[in-house]
């Protein structure tokens, strides 16, 4: 079906993943048309996600962003203490959604690749300087409530590759 660098997207790798995934949706499309007319759109979809995980993988690979497994492991602990389950809980959860522990930890492990690349990438692009944070609160420093609250939803930290893990 495709060919990514080196690498060879099969058609049954992709009606696979194309099944997986009908498998969790087929309550949504009961009757058959509609059904067939969802797998065409999806295997559009699982090929493109799929030429994107490969190009992904090789950057990683190039950049030497590699995600190890305790980052993976460390990452699952924190979405289940967040969400207030224990292990079998989750397990339990992510089964009622139609994923298996194996497919989360992968997805939690391309999150994590995605926003190292990220990073790497558009980290040294970004520049503020003093002046600019000094000329932006003077030009803003009006019109900023003075009782504003603000919510962070996300913080993001980038974190020296040299260090050992704490």
């Amino acid at each position: 079906v495709a060919i990514v660098n080196d690498e060879i997207v099969l058609l049954s790798e992709i009606d696979a993943l194309v099944e997986e995934e009908m498998g969790r949706a087929t309550a949504e499309f009961p009757d058959e048309a509609s059904r067939e007319m969802m797998v065409k759109e999806l295997r559009k979809e699982v090929l493109v996600a799929r030429i994107g995980e490969l190009v992904t993988g090789n950057e990683i690979k190039k950049m030497g962003l590699a995600v190890r497994d305790e980052e993976v492991r460390q990452a699952v602990d924190d979405t289940m203490r967040r969400n207030k389950m224990d292990e079998k809980t989750f397990r339990q959860t992510l089964k009622s959604h139609g994923l298996t522990w194996h497919r989360f930890e992968t997805q939690i492990r391309r999150d994590l690749e995605k926003m190292r690349i990220m990073q790497a990438k558009l980290e040294p692009r970004i520049k503020v300087s003093d002046l600019d944070i000094r000329n932006y609160y003077t030009r803003y420093v009006n019109t900023l409530a003075k009782d504003a609250r603000i919510r962070l939803c996300q913080v993001l930290i980038a974190i020296d590759q040299k260090m050992a893990p704490a």
